[in-house]
């Protein structure tokens, strides 16, 4: 089977020159400022398109761009099966079968129904659209019998009489284990609106 990933002529000098480490980049920014106040005009034209190139190359839209494209890459050789994740770039370029329990979330369903997240875009498949919570499919197979606190601190237990859509399975306990961590967690990411988990492209939220 023949990969391809998709990022670029900006994603494609990022992947093969690297990404700066930032004392690099400090390194370079103090030789610019201290040697360009001594040169001449047309050296300083020089020094200023040098500088431009350099921030073609290493500036934050190409690095995003960057570990959007290498993320994907390691994400290739990732098995599709439930399991934690915690990174945001795990989450970016979490398998299929994650990004279904991923989109079943509350907090991340209801900003992708209202677009402000992108929902992994069209390799996201959303069977039951205008649903959230205790009336979506997903979220049930994932909450079916798990003890949580409800909104007086006290405990609860739901039961969903809901039949499995055919193809379908009950999820082990595990599993449910792995997808509430990961809930949690994309929780978290969400609410530090940075870059957006469902986003393949590593776009912010």
């Amino acid at each position: 089977m023949i990969n391809i990933v998709y990022g670029g002529s900006d994603a494609f000098d990022a992947v093969v020159y690297g990404e700066s480490h930032p004392s690099n980049l400090q390194y370079f920014q103090n030789q610019v400022n201290s040697v360009g106040s001594t040169l001449t005009d047309i050296g300083q034209s020089f020094f200023a398109n040098t500088q431009k190139l350099y921030d073609d190359i290493n500036g934050s839209e190409a690095m995003r761009r960057l570990r959007a494209v290498v993320r994907t890459a390691k994400s290739l050789f990732a098995p599709n099966v439930v399991s934690s994740m915690l990174d945001v770039g795990v989450f970016q370029q979490a398998p299929y079968i994650m990004q279904r329990w991923i989109m079943a979330e509350p907090t991340v369903r209801e900003m992708y129904q209202k677009q402000v997240c992108e929902g992994y875009g069209s390799s996201y498949l959303d069977t039951h659209p205008d649903t959230i919570g205790d009336t979506h499919y997903d979220y049930q197979r994932v909450m079916h019998g798990v003890v949580r606190e409800s909104d007086n601190y006290d405990y609860e237990v739901k039961f969903y009489m809901t039949e499995n859509v055919e193809g379908d399975r009950d999820l082990t306990l595990p599993e449910k284990a792995d997808i509430l961590t990961t809930w949690e967690n994309v929780r978290e990411l969400m609410k530090r609106a940075m870059d957006d988990p469902t986003s393949p492209s590593n776009n912010k939220l």
